[in-house]
């Protein structure tokens, strides 16, 4: 660059356009850790929530407890088992129940997804389970038996 290129407007511009680019490294930069904080949030373990339903008779929900034994690492596209146990509240399973299965993605619609329940064992009701794309999802467990109902959201992260 020659001298009369140099000029005092030619620099500024240059050094405008230089804090510019220095402006828009650091945005790139907090909306990587905004991200990653995010991300971070999302898949920190939440403690399952019970939710509170009525029964047909308008009775509180029964006091069953419900665990979902699901594997920690899942796979988005690959079937998992899974076990849903239900007892009451001596700790006795609870056989004979209509269980169900409802896997929802908590940050997009992906349609109906319901895995088949068998009951396996006295209280314990098994499937395979496949969640289509990752992210956070709830998997919405639903037991009812002779009236009485009772549902559980339990969180599930799929890499």
């Amino acid at each position: 660059m020659s001298d009369e290129n140099r000029s005092p407007a030619i620099l500024a511009r240059h050094l405008s356009l230089v804090t510019c680019h220095l402006r828009m490294k650091k945005l790139a930069c907090l909306l990587l850790v905004a991200t990653a904080a995010c991300v971070w949030w999302s898949c920190s373990p939440q403690k399952p929530a019970a939710v509170q339903e009525k029964s047909a008779a308008g009775a509180p929900q029964p006091s069953w407890r419900l665990k979902l034994d699901i594997p920690e690492s899942i796979n988005a596209g690959k079937p998992v088992d899974v076990a849903l146990r239900v007892f009451d509240a001596a700790g006795q399973p609870v056989d004979n129940a209509q269980a169900e299965l409802s896997l929802v993605m908590t940050s997009m619609d992906m349609g109906e997804n319901k895995p088949v329940l068998t009951e396996t064992a006295p209280g314990i009701y098994t499937g395979k389970a496949t969640f289509t794309m990752a992210g956070p999802w709830e998997a919405m467990a639903r037991v009812g038996k002779g009236g009485q109902r009772i549902s559980q959201r339990f969180p599930c992260n799929v890499r």
